[in-house]
């Protein structure tokens, strides 16, 4: 029986997904230590009793910290930014130019997750 693997939310370049088949069988042990974790591929696709997540992008794990403190919380402040009408250039431009300027917290965290799930052409 093949296992069902979960998608990723992000998209990230070098992302581990593809190659998860193969990384699988070498990851043992009861702790899952992970430096460049990015989009999440292997923790989400694994099953250890304690995570390690690390990355150099602030930006990444201030949006995990914020999904290990608030969960569906965050998850449903997230979604508000993913609406019809949030689906066009000015929106992103909007935000794109908040993300840039300093905000901070949940709100910039849901921001990175907007910015990463869209692009337009400027």
């Amino acid at each position: 029986m093949q296992q069902v693997r979960s998608r990723p939310f992000l998209k990230w370049a070098g992302g581990k997904y593809r190659i998860l088949d193969k990384l699988a069988p070498h990851l043992k042990g009861r702790k899952l230590i992970e430096p460049f974790v990015g989009s999440g591929a292997v923790f989400l696709n694994q099953s250890f009793e304690r995570y390690l997540l690390g990355d150099i992008n602030p930006d990444l794990i201030n949006l995990y910290q914020c999904l290990k403190k608030e969960r569906g919380k965050f998850i449903k402040y997230v979604h508000a930014y993913f609406t019809p009408q949030n689906n066009c250039r000015n929106f992103y431009l909007d935000i794109r130019h908040q993300f840039n300027n300093g905000v901070k917290g949940r709100k910039r965290a849901a921001m990175f997750v907007y910015l990463n799930r869209h692009g337009f052409i400027i």
